[in-house]
C-alpha cells in the first residue's frame, strides 16, 4: 500500500515501521504536495498526541478513564511547508525526531477552515465562539516548554424557538384571556 495523506489514520499506522517510529516519539512524513510556488512542497505528518481527550471538553481525567477515553497517543496529523530541495531529501515514510502540538483558537487559522466538531457534528465553542484546530511541528524541547495551546470547548445549546400558541381544540371550553 502507497502512503499518502488520502489514507485514515488506522490504516496508515497499520504500517509497521511508521508506528514504530511514532510510538518512539517521531513525527512521520506521510505525503509530499508542491505548493502553486515551485520553490516550496508541502510535507504532511502524522504523530501520536497526548492530553486531548479530557483536555478540552468538561470531562475529567478520572471521568475520561471510566468512559475508555485514551488520552495519551492519538494520532494526529500536521503539515509544514519546506523548500523544495530539502523536501526532496526526505522520503515519504521517514521519521523525524519531534511532536506535533495542538492549537486551538477562536479565529481560523486559515481561510475556509470549518471549526471543530463533536462526534454528533456540532460546532464547539469556547466563550460563544467557534473553536478552530491545527496541528502545528516542533521539537520535544520546544514542546515541554510550550506544551499544547487548548481551549476549554463547549456545545452551544440551541436558542428555544418562540412557542406559538396551541391551536384551539374544537369543542373545547372557552376561557377567558381577562381573568
Amino acid at each position: 500500500m502507497v502512503i499518502n495523506r488520502n489514507l485514515t489514520n488506522e490504516e496508515i499506522l497499520a504500517n509497521d515501521s511508521i508506528r514504530e517510529k511514532v510510538d518512539n516519539n517521531q513525527i512521520v512524513v506521510i505525503d509530499k504536495v508542491q505548493t502553486s510556488n515551485p520553490e516550496y512542497v508541502n510535507l504532511y505528518f502524522i504523530g501520536l498526541v497526548d492530553g486531548l481527550a479530557a483536555g478540552t471538553t468538561q470531562v475529567s481525567n478520572l471521568a475520561a478513564q471510566l468512559l475508555g477515553w485514551d488520552n495519551g497517543g492519538i494520532p494526529f496529523r500536521a503539515i509544514q511547508n519546506a523548500r523544495k530541495d530539502i523536501a526532496d531529501k526526505i522520503p515519504i515514510g521517514h521519521g523525524i525526531n519531534g511532536c506535533i502540538r495542538v492549537m486551538d483558537s477562536t479565529e481560523p487559522f486559515f481561510e475556509g477552515q470549518e471549526p471543530r466538531q463533536d462526534r454528533k457534528g456540532r460546532v464547539l465553542y469556547h466563550d460563544g465562539k467557534p473553536v478552530y484546530r491545527i496541528g502545528t511541528i516542533c521539537s520535544h524541547e520546544e514542546f515541554k516548554a510550550e506544551g499544547h495551546q487548548l481551549l476549554q470547548a463547549e456545545k452551544m445549546v440551541a436558542e428555544e424557538e418562540p412557542s406559538q400558541p396551541a391551536e384551539p381544540v374544537i369543542g373545547a371550553a372557552k376561557t377567558s384571556l381577562l381573568g
